[in-house]
């Protein structure tokens, strides 16, 4: 595990936690000097590999107290179930093991979304942002304001059809839009070829509302 120059303390758990409070101050001591050696190792909440003479001289120098001490310290906070012996023999701390699983499982979901019911990162959707851009890239047209034509478009349906038969055909579809809840998925494209706009223009049918245009 990354070393960090801090770790989670927990200090109302620590004052609060009644087996713990029954330890004696000393023990308690060389709990918390472990928590900090167990802290700088790669395997994270462990402090001893195994339980040899020459180790635990070692870790009781360390921590500034005899070896004596250390031992009887050690067993007590054995029993008091404060430090763990794992199967292979070596000694733990097991909220500081518990701790960095969780963060570790933390750092794999945040990979994936948050989510951890997802494999693979989320995706932006490239379709969508285009929709996006194109959308708002397009004006309002029409009485209603519900005829959508980008100024290319516009520009070629002028060519096509002339100014006044356009402005014409554009008051028929969006009244028909506003009225009968007509949807396409480009205006364009209707007013560009034979449809039932242009149809309806020759027959010489005009928008009921807004103003009127004749076509010659």
């Amino acid at each position: 595990m990354k070393h960090h120059q801090w770790f989670k303390f927990y200090p109302q758990d620590w004052l609060t936690d009644v087996e713990l409070r029954s330890c004696s101050s000393a023990a308690r001591g060389t709990l918390i000097d472990l928590m900090c050696l167990a802290h700088r190792r790669d395997d994270y909440g462990y402090f001893m590999d195994d339980q040899e003479t020459e180790t635990r001289k070692r870790i009781a120098k360390c921590l500034s107290i005899t070896r004596r001490t250390f031992d009887n310290h050690l067993t007590y906070l054995i029993q008091m179930q404060r430090i763990c012996v794992a199967d292979d023999g070596r000694l733990f701390i097991k909220r500081m093991v518990r701790d960095a699983e969780y963060t570790k499982q933390q750092s794999t979901f945040g990979t994936h979304g948050g989510n951890p019911t997802l494999k693979a990162p989320l995706k932006p959707d490239k379709n969508k942002s285009k929709n996006k851009k194109e959308s708002k890239s397009k004006k309002e047209h029409g009485e209603f304001n519900n005829v959508l034509l980008t100024d290319e478009e516009h520009s070629k349906l002028l060519a096509i059809h002339g100014d006044a038969k356009l402005r014409a055909g554009i008051e028929i579809l969006s009244s028909g839009i506003a009225s009968k809840g007509y949807k396409y998925k480009s205006h364009y494209a209707t007013l560009n070829k034979a449809s039932w706009v242009w149809e309806k223009l020759a027959k010489g049918e005009q928008p009921k509302k807004g103003p009127q245009y004749v076509v010659r």
